[in-house]
């Protein structure tokens, strides 16, 4: 009988770990999804904050600049909008971005981007609509590789190398050609913050304007 009551205790104490560990890990899938979802209107808010702006000089600490990235007559700004169509041109001919990722013009998440409209547990791109975010992830990012502080290239780098990405120091050696490639592989892979599905392109976008 002490036997049996001790193998009852043991079942009892195995069954109440196993029911907190369940619900720590619940607990921990809905905070994340509320902190994806948060991310998500985030996202939204930082877009509306850069239209009209122009990411060179708002990254370089001028967030009151008035101008697109296509006017802008600052140093290293004519190299941002060559990196910029480039990656443009690629991803679009090449079909990088992984379906649903983003609007593949402006580059926006579909459920954000005015361009689509949900219909019948599908996204489908308006024959008349229009991308009220145009010209601003991509031009950022590029921004953020080629003219950020230390800081913002680092932090993109690590986001990149964390999934086994590898690209060289860019102070010392620039970037090369295979590296924009990779880069560009990786920034097309969607990802969910919560119910809204994004590109890792979009993941950096959001990091870099926190960082400002």
């Amino acid at each position: 009988m002490p036997c049996l009551r001790r193998i009852t205790v043991a079942e009892d104490v195995d069954f109440q770990r196993q029911q907190l560990q369940r619900k720590q890990a619940q607990a921990y899938a809905q905070n994340q999804a509320r902190a994806e979802s948060q991310a998500a209107w985030e996202l939204e808010q930082q877009l509306k904050e850069w239209v009209g702006r122009c990411p060179v000089c708002f990254i370089r600490g001028f967030p009151e600049s008035k101008h697109s990235i296509v006017d802008c007559v600052e140093e290293g700004a004519a190299e941002v909008r060559k990196d910029w169509i480039t990656m443009k041109d690629k991803m679009r001919d090449r079909r990088i971005f992984a379906p649903y990722s983003c609007c593949y013009d402006c580059h926006v998440p579909q459920a954000i981007c005015s361009k689509w409209a949900h219909e019948n547990g599908r996204w489908r791109c308006l024959p008349n609509g229009t991308c009220q975010f145009d010209q601003i992830i991509m031009p950022a990012v590029i921004s953020g590789i080629n003219e950020g502080t230390d800081q913002t290239c680092e932090m993109i780098r690590e986001q990149i190398q964390r999934d086994g990405v590898n690209i060289g120091d860019w102070d010392r050696e620039g970037i090369t050609v295979g590296e924009w490639e990779e880069m560009y592989r990786w920034f097309g892979q969607r990802e969910k913050w919560g119910d809204v599905e994004i590109s890792r392109l979009v993941r950096v976008f959001y990091n870099i304007v926190k960082s400002l």
